[in-house]
């Protein structure tokens, strides 16, 4: 569910409007972030702002209020409010967890069925870390299952 702000009504609104809302969303996200140090609780962050059902996914649903020429200029906004806050969050052209953690790409799905079990279609090429089942990367635990699969490839 998108997380609204108290400021912007759920009825049509104007592309004014739309970007003071945006800019709002920048600065909330900022805020919360300023003194994040935890992975998790930056994930947390990431996906309120940025996530599928964030705040600035959630804004954009109103560009259909809006002529073409608003929301080009406003999608440009949300556009530069994303690079922004990637930027302020370290993860620009990825994500904190290498996927989403959603069930189609958990398990043996992870990070993609051609690649279950830590090999890929490249003879000798192994994964391992956060885009690997188990994920996230902080126990170690994908490394550890990589390892064992090359060393039983090392067997045959």
């Amino acid at each position: 569910m998108t997380k609204r702000s108290p400021s912007v009504p759920a009825k049509k609104i104007d592309a004014a409007e739309l970007m003071r809302w945006i800019d709002e969303i920048e600065q909330r996200a900022l805020e919360a972030v300023a003194d994040v140090q935890d992975p998790d609780r930056l994930a947390t962050q990431t996906a309120i702002y940025l996530g599928r059902g964030g705040e600035l996914n959630g804004a954009l649903e109103h560009l259909t209020d809006l002529t073409k020429a608003e929301r080009a200029e406003v999608g440009r906004r949300a556009n530069q409010v994303k690079t922004n806050l990637e930027a302020e969050y370290g993860l620009t052209g990825g994500h904190p967890f290498h996927g989403e953690l959603a069930l189609d790409q958990l398990f043996l799905a992870r990070p993609l069925l051609e690649c279950a079990r830590y090999r890929t279609p490249i003879r000798g090429l192994f994964l391992c870390g956060a885009g690997t089942h188990p994920g996230n990367g902080l126990t170690g635990a994908s490394g550890r299952n990589a390892a064992r699969e090359i060393r039983r490839a090392l067997r045959r």
